[in-house]
């Protein structure tokens, strides 16, 4: 299984384990940004780390959040431009939980089933910052050809391509999709290849009511959470 860019969203992300518990998942591959934008990273970085089987990599969110902690980067700054969540984020993280994002790697390289897999959460040549997007130009040269498989996080556009004999993926956002097909993760069944799209349905008011308790005012945080068509009441 699939998936990205959880930016804070515990609501989507609690909904998205009850799925994957009955969908029965051995494998959990986890392509970054647990942090920007919405306010429950804390707690879903206690969930990431009791599950079992769980690949991650490091996204750019979660670059920043350790810049924030190493005196690398404006708390201000970030606030400014990605929301309130990371007002006083270096002590709302446990030293655990800190310790969990430090550890992230940029990129991982999985053997499964016989199959290769690479993970990034941007692109192969920039894998924190990189984009992929469905109409990007990909070409093998670039490293694919090394590959079956390559998932791609950072956009929040779902994707599933085919370039030469590599499938490139990008399971959309768990937390903040940026195209109209919802929130959503991915499930691969290995060796088979069978893969699917789970779009997760949850109750968005509830973040609404937090946006508005955090970072009232900011327009942009809640619209982009109905993207896919549904009303914002």
């Amino acid at each position: 299984m699939f998936f990205s860019d959880i930016h804070g969203n515990s609501y989507a992300f609690e909904e998205f384990l009850k799925q994957s518990d009955k969908l029965g998942i051995d494998q959990y591959i986890f392509c970054g940004d647990i942090f920007g934008y919405y306010y429950g990273q804390n707690e879903i970085i206690n969930k990431l780390r009791s599950m079992k089987n769980l690949h991650v990599v490091k996204g750019n969110h979660d670059q920043y959040y350790l810049d924030l902690v190493a005196g690398m980067e404006d708390e201000d700054v970030l606030v400014k431009k990605y929301g309130s969540s990371y007002k006083d984020s270096t002590e709302k993280i446990t030293t655990a939980n800190q310790d969990f994002v430090r550890n992230m790697p940029e990129y991982a390289v999985l053997y499964i089933e016989g199959k290769t897999i690479g993970v990034f959460h941007g692109s192969l040549t920039n894998p924190i910052n990189g984009r992929v997007y469905p109409d990007s130009e990909l070409l093998e040269k670039a490293g694919y050809d090394k590959y079956d498989y390559v998932i791609h996080g950072h956009t929040h556009y779902r994707m599933n391509r085919q370039i030469g004999s590599t499938t490139v993926i990008n399971p959309g956002s768990i937390g903040q999709p940026r195209d109209t097909n919802g929130f959503s993760f991915a499930t691969l069944i290995l060796p088979s290849g069978k893969f699917d799209f789970h779009e997760v349905v949850w109750d968005r008011q509830l973040l609404l009511k937090d946006i508005e308790m955090n970072d009232r005012g900011n327009e942009k945080l809640k619209d982009i959470l109905f993207r896919n068509g549904e009303k914002k009441l």
